[in-house]
């Protein structure tokens, strides 16, 4: 099985009014990613209004696999493409394990970002029965 990932990628086109742009980026995401794009179900990568995004959730995620270095390439796409940025997120299984790149002049923070919080059984808080301990109130 290995270690599992959550991966997250955002590619833009900083004007996202420029639709010629836009079909430039796309058309080298297909170009370049075709083994991303072929191991990736419909529902984890899309794009529209001048950005793709793609995601995986609970994935092998080592150098060296055919669809990694697919998205190795495609995030390689900001640095030959002027007026074209990027964000990659990848969330490991240890807590600490989490890596954060940007690429261009202008990533879409909003795009995508790390979310941590505390989960727990909320429906205990305001609970108080003393009677389950055996005392009286």
């Amino acid at each position: 099985m290995g270690y599992r990932s959550e991966v997250c990628g955002v590619l833009t086109v900083d004007d996202r009014n420029d639709t010629e742009k836009f079909k430039e980026m796309i058309g080298m995401i297909k170009l370049v990613g075709k083994e991303l794009l072929d191991d990736s179900t419909p529902n984890e990568y899309g794009w529209e209004n001048g950005c793709f995004v793609f995601r995986w959730s609970d994935v092998t995620w080592y150098d060296g696999y055919p669809a990694v270095e697919a998205w190795d390439r495609i995030f390689d796409l900001p640095n030959q493409i002027e007026g074209i940025s990027g964000i990659f997120v990848r969330i490991g299984e240890e807590d600490q394990d989490i890596e954060f790149e940007t690429r261009g002049e202008n990533p879409d923070y909003d795009s995508v970002y790390v979310v941590r919080e505390i989960d727990f059984p909320s429906g205990v808080l305001g609970k108080q029965d003393i009677t389950l301990l055996g005392e009286q109130s």
